[in-house]
């Protein structure tokens, strides 16, 4: 091989760029890249490839963070270490700790289901079109959400408890002590329900919760917003029901309290 010339190719691939013999099969497969379609034969097409030249990467399609082919091939089923066995790798996990995840998810039906996921592995709520909220209480789940009827409704564990108010929706969840405290709306406006008992907050127009805290003392905040005269919206809380507060926005600004939280019951 001539290195200065060039005039000797010692491979298929082999190419001269400015008096140097390149490779051009990254893979020593035998096709050459430019019409190889795998270049790291990790057997994943180098179109769908995160990285077409390293076979240790190229996707995560069951979302377990870790990545396919973390093996060098694409297996997706054995793409990191799982101790639960369960196909879904380590690296969602928190060491010492067990991680919940409240949202929906579509069935084998192809119907919109309310779900949580416990470390990676899914949990079903029955007769739910979606989840919004999670607490768990000494290995008590709680989760907040609305039924496939288009209403309001929690569930403790798997058992699913409907909150009156037509058209609802339920948004947050909070637990003290034996008492459960769920904020969301229903077609009057917002409000809170204590174990099933609806306290309205704003009904005189169009007004939504979506958190609610409880403090050690047993007053209950929940924030959302409401539609004032103006037609602006205003974000704000409420303390004990309908004792609102008005939180700052820029003039002619729209806002909404999306999450409320307590600290050292404060």
């Amino acid at each position: 091989i001539d290195n200065r010339t060039c005039e000797y190719e010692d491979g298929p691939c082999d190419t001269c760029v400015d008096s140097e013999i390149l490779a051009n099969d990254h893979d020593s497969d035998g096709v050459c890249d430019d019409t190889d379609d795998d270049d790291d034969n990790d057997g994943v097409t180098d179109e769908n490839d995160l990285d077409p030249l390293d076979n240790t990467v190229c996707s995560d399609t069951d979302y377990d963070g870790c990545d396919d082919c973390s093996s060098g091939i694409y297996d997706p089923y054995n793409d990191g270490p799982d101790d639960d066995g369960n196909g879904i790798c380590n690296s969602n996990f928190i060491s010492g700790r067990t991680v919940y995840i409240v949202g929906n998810s579509y069935n084998e039906e192809g119907s919109l289901t309310a779900c949580y996921w416990v470390d990676g592995s899914r949990v079903e709520l029955p007769g739910g079109a979606w989840a919004t909220d999670i607490v768990v209480v000494n290995g008590t789940v709680y989760a907040s959400g609305t039924g496939e009827a288009s209403d309001a409704c929690y569930w403790i564990n798997e058992t699913r408890y409907d909150l009156p108010g037509d058209g609802g929706e339920a948004e947050a969840i909070a637990v003290e002590g034996s008492d459960v405290y769920v904020a969301g709306w229903y077609n009057n406006g917002s409000c809170y329900w204590i174990n099933g008992q609806r306290i309205d907050l704003t009904t005189n127009g169009d007004s939504q919760a979506f958190a609610v805290g409880i403090r050690d003392d047993g007053n209950v905040y929940v924030g959302g917003y409401y539609l004032n005269n103006s037609h602006y919206v205003i974000p704000c809380f409420w303390k004990d029901g309908n004792n609102r507060t008005n939180l700052p926005i820029p003039s002619g600004g729209d806002g909404e309290v999306n999450d409320i939280a307590i600290m050292d019951g404060n």
